[in-house]
């Protein structure tokens, strides 16, 4: 690879295990570089987010609030068969659709956090209609698969709940520690894990890793209205490049 490509890897290594225990909006810009310097990544990206699941999971298990997340398993696993069937037979277009997706996403979760008229009560989280839920699950399963990038889903989803910081980011990292095994043996049957791939993957490992424990550092520190505005600044970002 080039020095650019290299920079990129080791800087989405980083920024994966940054994701998954400090500022989730983050994984999804390890996402883009990724694509920048390896075509089909998701095979090589997928062990290095396990690996900082596994460090999330460890730290922030008890305080994930699991009832949100067992009523949307269903659906982001029926998302994630959608992505396996469609993976590979479209003709490279999955970046632009799902960027174009985030986009609309992030805008809509503007309008409710800054816009609306009526202001949030932090004492009462938003009731999701099941439809809201349904969608949500579904549209998590299959970004995830395709690309890993399900994080802005549900990070709009964690949003109208309105889950203090760490409540948001254990529910967050929890969800996708479960979703991403659930994925692996559908990328290793497509031929994106294999010995070469993780091969590519050992030296890049403790930047994961690396990620992963300044993320838990770093969340006792950061304001929360910051935190939030991080998660979709972050995820626009990378939207707006997955659609360029």
């Amino acid at each position: 690879m080039s020095a650019l490509e290299w920079v990129c890897v080791l800087m989405g290594s980083f920024g994966f295990g940054l994701s998954k225990t400090g500022i989730p909006g983050v994984g999804i810009l390890g996402v883009a570089l990724f694509a920048i310097a390896k075509p089909k990544s998701n095979g090589i990206a997928l062990p290095l987010l396990l690996a900082a699941d596994c460090v999330s999971g460890y730290a922030y298990f008890r305080y994930a609030v699991w009832s949100k997340m067992l009523r949307m398993f269903p659906w982001a696993a029926l998302g994630v068969l959608g992505g396996f069937w469609l993976l590979g037979r479209v003709p490279g277009q999955l970046n632009l659709v799902i960027g174009w997706i985030l986009i609309v996403l992030c805008v809509f979760a503007m309008w409710w956090r800054w816009f609306r008229t009526a202001a949030p009560d932090p004492e009462k989280p938003d009731q999701h209609s099941v439809f809201f839920e349904i969608a949500t699950g579904i549209l998590s399963g299959f970004t995830t698969m395709v690309a890993n990038a399900a994080g802005p889903v549900m990070i709009l989803y964690l949003l109208r709940m309105r889950l203090p910081k760490l409540q948001f980011v254990a529910t967050c990292s929890c969800f996708f520690l479960v979703l991403n095994l659930f994925k692996v043996p559908f990328l290793v049957y497509l031929g994106l894990i294999d010995a070469e791939s993780l091969r590519y993957d050992l030296p890049l490992f403790p930047l994961s890793l690396l990620g992963a424990f300044v993320g838990w550092w770093l969340l006792k520190h950061i304001n929360q209205v910051l935190f939030e505005a991080l998660c979709l600044v972050f995820t626009l970002i990378a939207a707006i490049y997955l659609v360029k």
